[in-house]
C-alpha cells in the first residue's frame, strides 16, 4: 500500500520533533451481537439514562435491556458482557432477570428478578456471563426484549460502562446453525446465437463464439452463505471441451431482449460426457448478496468452435443454483476459510524513533545469544498474547534490501540488531534482524514465524535459512515462507527488479507488468523447493508456502496459472498453501471528519466486496487457503485521531467479524508504531501504551478472547 510514504513522513516528523443499524451486528458466520436499547441504575443514574457509567452494589442495581428483533427462535448460546471501567474492590457480579420488560430510561425502574449467574471480578475489563436459558425462555414466549439486572455482594459502588460509552454492554447470541440448502431454478436463460425463440428453446448452445446466460433470483436468500454451486445439464456430447463459467455484464436483461456479455471468469470444468456439469460459485453469489443484488447471472462459454448442447429452463433437467446457508453443511466457509480465523501481527520498524521497544535496555549483544539470554522487554512480550503468528517483514529489512547471499545476513552477536531502522532504496547494504533472534522470540512466546526473503536472495540463502529454522524453531510451530514483500508496489526497489527479471528471463505474460508478477511466483516456487529439500517429509506439517498479492488480482491470477501450474516453470510442482492479500481500509478518509465512523464502516463493506471476495474467488479457483499478510486501518490524513478514537473499537470488531469466515489468518499491520497524522499503523502507538487508550489493540484482544 502507500504506507511507505507516511513512514518517511513519520520519521521526519519524529526526528524534527453506509448507514447501519446500531443495535444489531452480524458477527462471523453465525453470531449476533446486540447493543442495549436502554440501561439505567436505581440510585446513581439521575440523568434519565444518559450517564456514560452506571454503578452496582448490594443496594444499587444496574439494568440493561436488549431487543430480540431478528433473533431466531432457537439459539445455541447467549452471553451478556458488561465493561467494568473502574475497579475499587474485588466483588461478585450477579446477573438476574428483571421484574418487567415494560420500562424505559427516565421512568420507574424494574426490580431484580431471579438470579441467573455470578462471576468474580478482580480487574477492569469485560465481564461475561452465560444467559442462554434466560434468553431462550424469552424467545420461546415471543418476547420482543430481554432485560438483565446486575447487583453485587458488596456495599460499595463498582463502576460499569453504559450504552452511552465506547465499551457498551453487549448480548452475544449464537443461533442454532443447522445448514439449510435451497435449490433454485432460473428465472431467465438464453444464448447469443441459437436462441431464436426469445428464450423458449428447450436446449441452448455453447462455443467459443456462442455464450449461454442463465439468471437466478436471490429473493429470500440469507445475506451470508457457506456454499453455492451452479449446475447445467449437457445432453448431446459432440466433442470433449472445457466449459467456462463467468459472470455477466449486467443483471438488467430478459429473454427476448438485448443479451448481456461475459463478465469475469469464475471457474472451468472439463466435459467428456453427457450429464450435469457443476461449478463452485460461492464467491460470486456472496458478492451479489453483499451488494444487495436481487439476482445473479452466469455466462457460459467453451474453448472450442463447435456448438455443444445444454438444456435450458424449459427442459426437464433445468440449470440449478444450489445454495447452502448455515455451518452444518459439512463444507468450509468460502475462500478456504475455516471459520476460526487467527490473528497475527507485523512489527513496525526497529528504532528508537519507532515507538516499539522490544528489547531490554541493557543487552550484551556480543554474548547474549551464545549464553541463551532473554533479551526481550517483558512488557513487549506480554502484549503479544493475542497473536498466533509474527510476521518479520520490517524487522527483516525486506523492503529495498540489497542482500543477496547468506554471508551478508546479520549475525545474532551484532549490536545493530537493536536498531535496524528503515532501509531506503539508495541506502548501502544493511541486513535485517538476525533470524536467530526471530526464532528466539517465536520459541519464547509460542508463536508461528513468518519470514519474507530478500528479493535478490539466491537459492543457497533460502536453503541455509531453511536449515537454520528447521534446527532452531520449536517443531510444534510453523514457519510461513514468502518471497519478498509487495513486489507489485512501485515504492520499493523489488518492484523494478521483478519486472526486469521477468522480462529478461522470458516469463509468461502479455507485458512487463504481467511478466514481473510471474517472476515473483517463479522465485516463490524455487524458494519453496529449497525448503522442501531441507524439510523433506516434515514439509507439510511445519511449512506454509505463501504467495501474496494485493491490487494486482488479474496479474496474480494469470501468473499463478501460467507459472505455478506449469510443469515448465514449476517442474518440482511446489504449490502455495495460502495466498495472502492486504485488505486495508480507509486510505482516502480523514480521521478528523465528524462522520469518520460511518465512512470507515462503509469502506469496510466496500473493501469486503471489491477486494476480499475477489481474492476468495481466486483462492477457490486454485484450491488454496486465503490469508491476510497485512491489514487494518490505512488512513493517511489525521490517522492518529481515528486510531485513538474509541469508536474505532466498534469498527475493528465489525471488520474482523466480517472478514473472519473467509480468512485462515489475519496479520494486523502493525503491533506497535508511532501515530502521526500521515500514518498510525500500530495497534498501539508505543510499547506499554495502556489498553484503554489503544482501542484497536483492545478490539483485537477482545475479538481473540471471544473466538478461541
Amino acid at each position: 500500500m502507500r504506507k511507505w510514504l507516511s513512514i518517511v513522513l513519520a520519521i521526519a516528523l519524529i526526528w524534527s520533533f453506509t448507514a447501519y443499524r446500531d443495535d444489531t451486528t452480524v458477527m462471523a458466520a453465525t453470531d449476533i451481537t446486540i447493543n442495549p436499547v436502554a440501561d439505567t441504575d436505581t440510585q446513581s443514574d439521575v440523568a434519565a439514562g444518559t450517564n456514560a457509567t452506571l454503578n452496582v452494589s448490594q443496594w444499587n442495581n444496574l439494568f440493561t435491556k436488549f431487543s430480540l428483533s431478528g433473533v431466531p427462535s432457537s439459539i445455541a448460546s447467549a452471553k451478556v458482557r458488561i465493561y467494568h471501567s473502574t475497579h475499587t474492590t474485588n466483588h461478585n457480579l450477579i446477573v438476574n432477570g428483571a421484574s418487567t420488560e415494560s420500562w424505559s430510561e427516565g421512568t420507574a425502574k424494574p426490580a431484580l428478578g431471579s438470579q441467573i449467574n455470578t462471576k468474580a471480578v478482580s480487574a477492569v475489563g469485560y465481564v461475561e456471563l452465560d444467559v442462554t436459558a434466560a434468553v431462550q425462555s424469552k424467545l420461546s414466549t415471543a418476547s420482543s426484549t430481554v432485560s438483565f439486572g446486575f447487583s453485587s455482594n458488596i456495599g460499595g459502588w463498582e463502576v460499569y460502562q453504559s450504552r452511552e460509552s465506547s465499551n457498551k454492554p453487549v448480548l452475544v447470541i449464537t443461533p442454532n446453525t443447522a445448514s439449510s440448502t435451497s435449490t433454485l431454478n432460473p428465472v431467465a436463460d438464453t444464448d447469443t446465437q441459437s436462441d431464436v425463440a426469445a428464450g423458449t428453446n428447450a436446449t441452448l448452445n455453447v462455443s467459443q463464439w456462442n455464450n449461454l446466460f442463465t439468471k437466478f433470483s436471490l429473493s429470500g436468500i440469507s445475506s451470508t452463505i457457506s456454499n453455492a454451486k451452479v449446475r447445467i445439464y449437457h445432453n448431446s456430447h459432440a466433442a470433449n471441451h472445457t466449459l467456462i463459467v463467468n459472470g455477466a455484464s449486467t443483471e438488467s436483461w430478459s429473454e427476448g431482449g438485448a443479451k448481456p456479455t461475459l463478465g469475469t471468469q469464475i471457474a472451468t470444468q472439463s466435459v467428456t460426457a453427457n450429464g450435469y456439469v457443476e461449478f463452485d460459485v460461492t464467491a460470486a453469489v456472496q458478492s451479489k448478496l453483499s451488494a444487495a443484488s436481487s439476482s445473479v447471472t452466469f455466462g457460459f462459454s467453451s474453448n472450442i468452435g463447435g456448438w455443444e448442447v445444454y438444456q435450458s429452463r424449459e427442459s426437464s433437467t433445468k440449470p440449478e443454483l444450489i445454495i447452502t446457508t448455515g455451518t452444518g453443511g459439512g463444507t468450509n466457509p468460502p475462500g478456504g476459510g475455516t471459520g476460526t480465523m487467527k490473528i497475527g501481527t507485523n512489527f513496525w520498524f526497529m528504532g528508537t524513533w519507532s515507538g516499539e521497544t522490544p528489547f531490554k535496555t541493557t543487552v550484551n549483544w556480543a554474548t547474549a545469544y551464545a549464553n541463551g539470554d532473554d533479551v526481550w522487554n517483558p512488557t513487549f512480550i506480554s502484549e503479544l498474547a493475542p497473536y498466533s503468528t509474527l510476521r518479520f517483514m520490517d524487522w527483516g529489512g525486506t523492503n529495498n534490501s540489497k542482500v543477496q547471499t547468506w554471508s551478508q545476513r546479520r549475525l545474532p552477536n551484532d549490536a545493530i540488531n537493536s536498531d535496524i531502522g528503515y532501509i531506503g532504496p539508495t541506502d548501502p547494504i544493511r541486513a535485517g534482524l538476525a533470524y536467530e533472534w526471530m526464532i528466539d522470540l517465536c520459541n519464547r512466546t509460542n508463536k508461528d514465524m513468518w519470514v519474507t526473503l530478500p528479493h535478490m536472495a539466491d537459492n543457497n540463502y533460502a536453503n541455509q535459512l531453511a536449515q537454520l529454522i528447521k534446527s532452531k524453531l520449536n517443531p510444534a510451530l510453523k514457519v510461513y515462507v514468502e518471497y519478498s514483500n509487495e513486489t507489485w508496489n512501485g515504492g520499493f526497489s523489488q518492484f523494478q527488479y521483478t519486472l526486469d527479471q521477468g522480462v529478461a528471463q522470458g516469463l509468461p505474460g502479455s507485458n512487463q507488468w504481467y511478466q514481473g508478477g510471474a517472476f515473483s511466483l517463479y522465485r516463490s516456487v524455487q524458494i519453496w523447493n529449497q525448503f522442501a529439500t531441507v524439510y523433506g517429509s516434515e514439509m507439510a506439517a511445519r511449512v506454509v508456502r505463501v504467495a501474496s498479492f494485493s491490487g494486482n488480482y488479474d496479474i496474480f491470477d494469470q501468473g499463478y496459472g501460467n507459472v505455478v501450474n506449469s510443469s515448465t516453470w514449476n517442474p518440482t510442482n511446489q504449490k502455495a498453501d495460502m495466498i495472502a492479500i492486504a485488505p486495508y481500509v480507509g486510505s482516502g478518509l480523514d480521521g478528523a471528519s465528524p462522520s469518520i465512523q460511518s465512512q470507515f464502516h462503509a469502506d469496510i463493506d466496500a473493501t469486503f466486496t471489491d477486494r476480499v471476495l475477489t481474492a476468495v474467488a481466486i483462492a477457490q479457483k486454485y484450491n488454496v487457503k486465503l490469508g491476510c499478510y497485512e491489514g487494518g486501518q490505512h488512513l493517511l490524513t489525521n490517522a492518529d485521531q481515528w486510531s485513538g478514537n474509541q469508536n474505532i473499537y466498534t469498527e475493528y470488531t465489525y471488520m474482523l467479524n466480517k472478514f473472519a469466515p473467509y480468512f485462515v489468518l489475519y496479520n494486523h499491520y502493525a503491533h506497535a508504531g508511532s501515530w502521526s497524522s500521515g500514518g498510525a499503523w500500530g495497534a498501539k502507538a508505543f510499547t506499554g501504551q495502556s489498553n484503554a487508550s489503544a482501542p484497536k489493540y483492545r478490539a483485537i484482544v477482545d475479538w481473540v478472547a471471544a473466538h478461541p
